[in-house]
């Protein structure tokens, strides 16, 4: 395709703004992006209960399918399978490239009935489903989806993900044509209004940052906004910049909305592990809830407060103007058990 030449991209993804996820939220802001560039995006998702109240929400070429809720979070819906239809548009009007992000029963409709028309097809690599598996109660089905999502992904031209540790990754799991597509430029000296959340959960061996709270506090008045909480997970916060708390595994992050640029990690002890499933929350599940950037450790740590980012130091340095990556390392005092994730540029207070 020519370079500058405008396409029609008809982009299959089955969660979208109003729904709240990082999902969601980050392919809004690429369509977005594509529509500002004079591309035509053909979005296809799941028709949500509040289209009908939505008046002019929807561009002209939307197409809405059929779909259900999604078990454990009635909020969402997965879209059902759609390969007549979509074979029958696509028939008529072929897009220059069928972009899909999701590989639910919509999007695996997609691909079939994109390469039956012998389109060009890509997709995004967004959410770790097999490593997910056991938290979700069906550890046993682990090898079965890790085994779907490569062949899915593998009958692409090219998957799309946002680290190069997820490529690293996915490619020792036989997934390939990876490429890196990096964020956190976006964030670059825009000085977002957000709010730095400090959860301190029940566990108390995971909590030891907590007493390093009040500090925060007393540092950053009148600069930014910070809660200190006492709960088990932060849900619906929609101005998140950082994200601080100890657990093995944070709930409800498909119900946040990270900042461009934001930084949050849970002190645990295989939160670096990206690529086996140690049984806790891998870090990467942050960057796919939409932060920037996180860290964790790779082998166990024994709780010591000072392999782990410091809040304050964290948070100070990043206010300053140095980048994810410069701020991030100063806070980390014993930083050799640990891994750095995301995009280490990112620098959302430098002065432009």
């Amino acid at each position: 395709m020519p370079y500058g030449k405008s396409l029609r991209i008809a982009f299959v993804t089955e969660t979208y703004p109003p729904e709240i996820n990082g999902v969601s939220l980050s392919v809004s802001h690429f369509v977005g992006g594509l529509r500002a560039r004079g591309h035509t995006i053909q979005l296809v998702r799941p028709r949500q209960d509040c289209d009908g109240n939505r008046a002019g929400r929807c561009a002209p070429e939307d197409v809405l399918v059929r779909g259900l809720p999604l078990p454990r979070y009635p909020g969402l819906k997965f879209g059902l399978p759609a390969q007549a239809s979509l074979l029958e548009l696509w028939s008529r009007q072929p897009p220059d490239l069928v972009h899909i992000v999701t590989e639910g029963p919509l999007g695996w409709s997609a691909l079939k009935a994109a390469k039956k028309l012998k389109l060009p097809v890509t997709s995004d690599f967004r959410t770790n489903f097999h490593a997910y598996s056991r938290h979700y109660g069906v550890g046993w089905l682990r090898r079965a989806v890790l085994g779907y999502l490569r062949r899915f992904h593998n009958d692409t031209l090219v998957t799309m993900v946002p680290t190069w540790q997820q490529r690293l990754a996915l490619a020792n799991l036989g997934f390939e044509s990876l490429e890196v597509v990096a964020r956190g430029v976006a964030s670059d000296g825009t000085k977002p209004a957000g709010t730095a959340y400090l959860v301190s959960a029940w566990d108390r061996s995971r909590g030891v940052r907590a007493g390093s709270y009040p500090l925060v506090e007393k540092m950053l008045k009148g600069r930014l906004q910070v809660r200190t909480l006492g709960q088990e997970s932060l849900k619906d916060a929609k101005d998140v910049l950082f994200y601080f708390i100890g657990r093995q595994w944070v709930e409800s992050l498909e119900t946040l909305h990270f900042l461009p640029g934001a930084i949050a990690d849970h002190l645990t002890s295989g939160g670096g592990m990206l690529s086996i499933d140690s049984g806790q929350m891998s870090a990467v599940r942050w960057l796919e809830a939409g932060a920037t950037g996180s860290y964790g450790t790779v082998v166990e740590p024994c709780n010591i407060a000072q392999k782990f980012p410091h809040p304050a130091i964290a948070i100070a340095y990043y206010l300053q103007g140095e980048t994810l990556i410069e701020a991030y390392w100063k806070s980390v005092q014993m930083p050799g058990q640990g891994i750095f994730i995301g995009e280490p540029l990112a620098a959302p207070f430098r002065r432009k």
